[in-house]
């Protein structure tokens, strides 16, 4: 399974998902196609999760999304400021990437 963070249930959202949801079979599956996505990395406990924002989700396209979530994951919402990631992060993250170089 996968985790789901939106922006707004009320509006369109654009939605975190890990796991089961990164597979396009699974997501054509629930949603009868795939939205757009990038890449996308969220900071929790200090590590840094690379996975996916699908991009665009309806309400109705949500409400699949947590239907097949269930009780499994809890929907958060999660602000993000490019400017304050820069401030905060840049340095530790162009770290990381350029140890992933190396690597």
């Amino acid at each position: 399974m996968g985790s789901a963070f939106a922006a707004n249930p009320a509006a369109i959202s654009n939605v975190f998902v890990y796991g089961s949801l990164l597979a396009d079979d699974v997501v054509r599956a629930l949603l009868t196609h795939v939205p757009p996505s990038c890449r996308a990395i969220l900071l929790k406990t200090g590590k840094f999760l690379g996975r996916y924002v699908l991009v665009g989700i309806t309400p109705p396209e949500l409400h699949i999304l947590d239907e097949f979530e269930d009780n499994k994951y809890e929907r958060k919402t999660v602000e993000w400021d490019f400017e304050d990631w820069k401030v905060l992060h840049m340095d530790s993250f162009l770290k990381m990437t350029k140890g992933l170089r190396k690597g």
